[in-house]
């Protein structure tokens, strides 16, 4: 079940930075969800690959650990996410960044930000700031 943090933070003048965390590791989404949480961003999380394009519509950015699901479901959707408009900021947090580094390019002209494992939530946090800027 999706959850939702009561912080927010203004983004531009009347937008609020909504950031979907997408893990299926129980310490992963607790911890992260609840450091961004305390920066103020509101978050989301789900332990689902299906539902993330049903919450996507109104999201600044996806925070997507894809170790935890089956590669080719995840380069698929990845790719259906960097197509959105508007632009969506996907991060891919992985053992493997070479898999996803490049994933988009071809198809949409753009790539995901792809971070290897183990990354800190402060590294998670800059990585999504230029997103607060108005």
């Amino acid at each position: 079940m999706p959850r939702e943090s009561s912080f927010s933070v203004a983004r531009g003048s009347a937008q609020l930075l909504r950031v979907l965390v997408v893990s299926d590791h129980d310490a992963t989404l607790l911890g992260l969800c609840d450091y961004l949480r305390g920066a103020g961003i509101v978050v989301r999380a789900t332990r689902r690959l299906a539902d993330v394009r049903d919450q996507a519509a109104d999201l600044a950015a996806i925070v997507l650990f894809p170790d935890d699901f089956e590669a080719d479901e995840v380069i698929a959707e990845v790719r259906q996410l960097l197509g959105s408009l508007p632009p969506l900021q996907v991060l891919v947090v992985t053992e493997a960044p070479a898999r996803f580094a490049a994933v988009g390019v071809a198809e949409v002209g753009r790539a995901p930000v792809v971070i290897a494992k183990p990354a800190w939530g402060w590294t998670i946090l800059d990585i999504l700031r230029p997103e607060l800027a108005p």
